[in-house]
């Protein structure tokens, strides 16, 4: 009839009890006290016991005293108004599977209560596990979303995750994916100050009964984005360019780097790529490939990192990566052809797209197989591009086995250190650029 519960907020808490439950009736008008103290607004939650002694079960009803109040509207008690209010006894005896249920009915006399059978459910909390969240990690901003990886989660009616005690902390909604997995996103930290700030993730299910995840697992730290001394920061690239191939080595340095659920590289219009922390101040990555205009053969891709594998948290440094084609940089010719098989000869190289790619440091000649010797840039006087490098020592086992001691090996140019190493990080092999090594001993 009118009188029926038509529903209860929360659906559930702790064993112990202590929950503050609100029901709530069709017709909110007849919520008026009958009886005062002694035989008035009443709660009853009954459920089934199994007897210790003969091992049967047995129904057990406990009675609680009503309040009857109007919420206003608020959340706290299901965003109702009219109601009664009452204090969730605790759970006597065993609770199998972690859970059970007792039916809630309501009384205003003392002595007629409502037949609707609705549930609220005693959960134990010893039986509620989370076993991780990722990540574990995000900027003091807020914003990270958090997976929380559980066992036996209910839905209660108001779960939210918190991030700390302090009296400052946001509460943040949280859905419930499945019995196995909540959602909840991070919001900002109440202090913005330089470092990381470690809080623990608490998890409610009801609105009401926070529960610690405890030991190291539940442990979310906050740390700053784009701080230059003790946050994260994007400082430099080594190289800061390759072949739009992809493949290039790329070293980052700067500050901050922890893995905090995914540490990624992302080469601004690219696919994000895994990043290896080599230290707190240094990350490396492979750049993707690639697609550059028709019209252009150079083009600066921006290169961002994150430490949670989400791309709303990436640092903002500015820092750029110079993809290039492999067939605009190219050699010409070479002057001298030739020289003794202990090195030293200056040699000058022509050719086209010779940028240095590493901070001064990328500019390399390649003499056939031997190491990679370093190379400068010419300039003035010319209009081909120039480059300066020094013959390296001819490799023994060619020598001795070149006839007449004279032998020709291919003279190729690299701008990054030879970085992929391979074909892909050195110009290709032109007919007319080798160099002669002779020994004229």
């Amino acid at each position: 009839g009118a009188f029926g519960v038509t529903h209860l907020h929360p659906l559930g808490g702790p064993i112990a009890g202590g929950t503050v439950l609100h029901a709530y009736v069709l017709d909110p008008q007849l919520l008026v006290d009958l009886g005062g103290a002694a035989q008035g607004p009443m709660c009853r939650f009954s459920y089934q016991e199994q007897s210790p002694s003969f091992g049967e079960s047995f129904q057990r009803s406990v009675l609680v005293q009503g309040t009857l109040t109007n919420c206003g509207g608020l959340r706290g008690c299901g965003a109702g108004w009219d109601a009664m209010q009452c204090v969730v006894p605790p759970h006597v005896g065993s609770v199998d599977s972690g859970a059970t249920d007792a039916i809630v009915e309501i009384t205003i006399n003392g002595q007629d209560f409502s037949s609707s059978g609705l549930a609220y459910r005693y959960f134990d909390p010893a039986n509620w596990r989370v076993h991780s969240i990722t990540p574990h990690g995000g900027p003091l901003m807020g914003n990270t979303s958090i997976a929380v990886a559980t066992s036996n989660l209910q839905a209660l009616g108001d779960a939210r995750c918190r991030f700390g005690d302090d009296a400052r902390t946001s509460e943040v909604n949280a859905s419930i994916a499945s019995a196995s997995h909540l959602v909840c996103v991070s919001p900002a930290h109440w202090d913005q100050a330089h470092g990381n700030q470690h809080v623990e993730l608490q998890v409610t299910l009801n609105g009401q009964d926070w529960m610690r995840v405890g030991t190291h697992s539940g442990i979310f730290t906050y740390y700053a984005l784009n701080e230059a001394q003790h946050g994260l920061r994007v400082n430099h690239l080594t190289p800061n360019g390759g072949p739009n191939a992809g493949g290039t080595l790329v070293g980052v340095q700067g500050s901050g780097f922890a893995d905090f659920g995914g540490l990624l590289c992302v080469f601004e219009g690219e696919t994000a790529v895994e990043a290896t922390k080599v230290s707190n101040t240094l990350l490396e990555c492979h750049a993707p490939s690639t697609q550059l205009n028709e019209s252009s053969s150079f083009a600066t891709h921006s290169l961002e990192v994150t430490l949670n594998g989400q791309l709303v948290a990436l640092t903002s440094s500015g820092l750029g990566f110079f993809y290039y084609h492999s067939e605009s940089v190219a050699t010409s010719r070479v002057y001298p052809k030739g020289g003794p098989p202990n090195g030293g000869t200056r040699v000058t190289v022509w050719g086209s797209g010779f940028e240095d790619l590493d901070h001064g440091n990328g500019l390399h000649c390649l003499f056939g197989a031997s190491s990679l010797v370093p190379a400068s840039k010419a300039s003035g006087g010319d209009r081909q591009e120039r480059i300066i490098c020094a013959s390296p020592r001819a490799e023994v086992q060619d020598l001795c086995s070149a006839p007449d001691k004279l032998f020709s090996v291919p003279l190729r140019v690299t701008l990054n250190g030879m970085n992929p190493n391979g074909s892909k990080g050195v110009t290709a092999i032109a007919d007319n650029v080798h160099f002669m090594y002779q020994d004229i001993h």
